[in-house]
This record gives C-alpha cells, structure tokens and sequence, in this order.
C-alpha cells in the first residue's frame, strides 16, 4: 500500500516497478549486501528521511515446491511510519503512564524506608545512649564511693574509715565480698586495695595517737626529724603496787584487767582532745595543745580527764573485786610547762614526743 492524499492504494504484483516499491527493494538489498539471495527469513527497515522516517519496510521469504520447479517468493511490503503512528503513541502513554505509577511507588517505597531508617536510627541511638549511660553509672558510680572514702582517708577523718571498715566486716560475715557489688573488675580491684590501705592505716593509728596520725597525713609531707617549743599540759598515771598485783594475778586475767584499764582510760583523754604519747606497761603518758593548739584551757582538760578516770578506775574497782580480784588503784599527776615537741628518734624510726625538764 501507498500513502497518497490521505487515501491508500493498493499496488499489484504487475506494478511492482512503482518507485516506492524499488526503494524498498534497494534498501533491503543494501542492507543484505546488495543481494535479497542473503534476506533473512523476515524482517523490517526503516526508510532514511530525516528526522524521523516515513516509510516501514518489511518483508518475509515464502517457498512453494521442490526441486527445478520450486517457487521461492519475497513478499516485500511498504506502509507508511503514520499507520503505526496511533499504537506506538498509545504504548508511550502507557509506558508513561507506568512510568509515572513506578516512580511515584518507588517514591512512596522510598519514604517508607527512610522513615523506618530514621525510626531504627533513632531507636539504636536511644538503646546506645541508655545503655552508656548504664556502663557510665557502673563505672561512675563506685568511682565516686572510692573517691569519697579517700578524702576521708586523706582527712583521716576516724569516723568515715570505721564506717567503711565496719561495713566490710558485716558483708564478710554474710559471706559476700564487700565490693562484689561493682560489676566493673577493674573498678573492683581498686576498691579492694584502697579498703587494704584504710586497714593499714587504722591499724597504724593503734599504734599511735590517731590525732597525731592524721596531723601526719594531713600534712602531706615525709616525716622528718625536728621539735619546736610548745606550752603543754603533760599527764603521767600508773597502778599502785602493779609489781605485787602482777605477781598476785594470773597472767591471763592480769592482761585481761590491764587491757580493759588502759582500754577506758584512753577513750577519756582522747574525749578530752588529749594525745596519747606512749603506754610504759601500766603506765600512760599523754598531753595536751600539741600538735595543735587547745588555746588556755588545756590544763582544765587535764584536770577533768584524770577527775573522770579516777571515778571510772572507781566503777572498775568495784566489777573487779565482785570477779576475786584485788583492788586497783591509779596514782596520776599533771604538769604544765614549756618543752620541745615533735618527731624524736633516728632517721629511720621515729616518734612523736616531747624533751624538756617539765
């Protein structure tokens, strides 16, 4: 068929010299190297108007027969590029059209999977955030129970440290470590060894005053060797007759008895803010306004002291010969004077006493 005047006309085999028909013929043979012998089965070209083509060519081989006699036919026809003009502009609309529908539901999938992102972002920063703060607080938390009982240490500060020694001492009795609550081994460790040290140092202020170990503490400095002069009130006591009552007692009992005197003795001065200098067997030394000063009333301290030791010896007196035991009986004396107080000794070991004629 030919497009002509917008009508077709159909073009018989005897008209096949028609130019329309000879340019398809040409095109095809062009395309097959200037033989239809190598056409193909089928097939289909485009005319070569620019910019778009106005012609289709399409042809297919037929064979009838064999042998000498055997037709073989090349059906060759043209139709012009508008006939297909209608579909091919109806496929793009769909395929516009699906197109469309495809990018608005990649969208649609898009969003959807985005605001999950954001959702298990958010939820992954939240799960992370809530669980440092959970490892925060494991670490922090004991860190800062460390913290606080070494400034106590670092003040000395006598009542915290038995505090924190006694509540070890409880959780050992129940069979938990005291620090087994921290989940944090490092953190755990630490806190062993600082309940060590506070043991060690409440051991060592047994030894010595613990007034006089927490001004050594508190000073942050080495022990060194050197005195100064001071104003102090100085006690001495003993038992009366201890040699007779030693010999008269069993070593057992005697220790027993020694023990609980210089047990109660103690706890007063040291009520009164007196310092323990030194235990001579039954004998006790202590003093008061150094290593700090108790302004002008350290002698009265002194005074009240031995009044209150004197009638706590009374009420021991009283228990001890209910139990069979002789009496005892404490002679004390105060004396107030200037001396030379602090570390004496050698440079390996030392003490904290005074030198002087009062």
């Amino acid at each position: 068929t030919e497009e002509c005047q917008s009508h077709h006309r159909h073009l018989e085999w005897s008209q096949s010299g028609h130019p329309l028909v000879l340019k398809a013929i040409k095109k095809i043979e062009a395309h097959f190297h200037n033989s239809l012998s190598f056409a193909t089965e089928r097939g289909a070209l485009f005319s070569e108007e620019k910019p778009y083509p106005e012609y289709i060519y399409s042809w297919e081989r037929l064979h009838h027969g064999n042998g000498a006699f055997a037709l073989r036919w090349l059906l060759v026809n043209v139709h012009p590029a508008s006939f297909y003009k209608g579909t091919i502009e109806e496929r793009l609309s769909g395929a516009r059209l699906d197109l469309v529908r495809n990018v608005r539901a990649v969208d649609a999938r898009l969003s959807d999977c985005m605001a999950l992102s954001a959702i298990v972002c958010f939820a992954l920063v939240f799960v992370g955030a809530l669980a440092l703060a959970c490892i925060s607080s494991l670490v922090t938390q004991p860190l800062k129970t460390v913290v606080k009982d070494m400034r106590s240490v670092a003040r000395f500060d006598l009542d915290n440290i038995d505090a924190l020694l006694h509540k070890g001492e409880t959780e050992s009795r129940r069979g938990n470590s005291f620090w087994s609550a921290c989940k944090v081994h490092e953190v755990a460790v630490i806190r062993e060894a600082f309940a060590d040290m506070a043991k060690g140092l409440r051991s060592f202020s047994r030894y010595m005053d613990p007034y006089v170990v927490q001004v050594l503490v508190q000073s942050r400095q080495e022990a060194k060797l050197g005195v100064a002069k001071a104003d102090v009130t100085i006690f001495f006591s003993d038992i009366a007759n201890f040699t007779g009552l030693a010999e008269s007692v069993e070593p057992a009992r005697l220790l027993a008895v020694l023990s609980e005197y210089l047990d109660k003795m103690s706890a007063i001065i040291m009520k009164h803010d007196g310092v323990i200098g030194e235990f001579i067997g039954d004998a006790i030394m202590a003093w008061w306004n150094v290593p700090w000063e108790l302004d002008g009333c350290h002698t009265a301290a002194g005074l009240i002291t031995a009044l209150e030791q004197q009638q706590r010896l009374s009420e021991l007196r009283q228990k001890w010969c209910q139990q069979g035991l002789p009496e005892f009986h404490a002679r004390m004396g105060l004396v107030r004077g200037t001396v030379l107080a602090g570390n004496i000794g050698s440079t390996s070991r030392m003490k904290y006493g005074l030198v002087g004629d009062s």
